[in-house]
């Protein structure tokens, strides 16, 4: 549970490249359950981290606005759906968010 977790600014690249060395080595995937979290924290706003393997359309949309991106929920599905998994239908995989983040960010 991340719920009011706190980190600072200066740290937030090295924690992030902890944790992904830690679900690299321990886990084969990583699904987040919650629409609030530690994706929507801070950390979420650098294009380098994108801690779950996977989105589903809400949570890539609400993940979008957190991190200051104006985009329409209309726009952000279709942009969803553009790059939906084979392997996880209704999802998107991380790779898959960062070049819709990097997509919003040029426009």
């Amino acid at each position: 549970n991340y719920d009011g977790f706190d980190c600072r600014e200066e740290l937030s690249a090295d924690f992030a490249e902890m944790v992904k060395g830690l679900q690299t080595t321990y886990y084969g995937s990583v699904r987040r359950v919650s629409s609030h979290g530690f994706a929507r924290h801070k950390l979420a706003n650098s294009i380098d981290v994108v801690l779950e393997s996977q989105y589903t359309f809400e949570e890539a949309y609400h993940l979008l606005r957190s991190i200051g991106l104006k985009v329409s929920q209309q726009t952000c599905l279709s942009l969803c759906a553009q790059r939906e998994s084979k392997e996880a239908p209704g999802t998107v995989a991380s790779e898959d968010m960062k070049s819709i983040i990097e997509e919003l960010k040029r426009d």
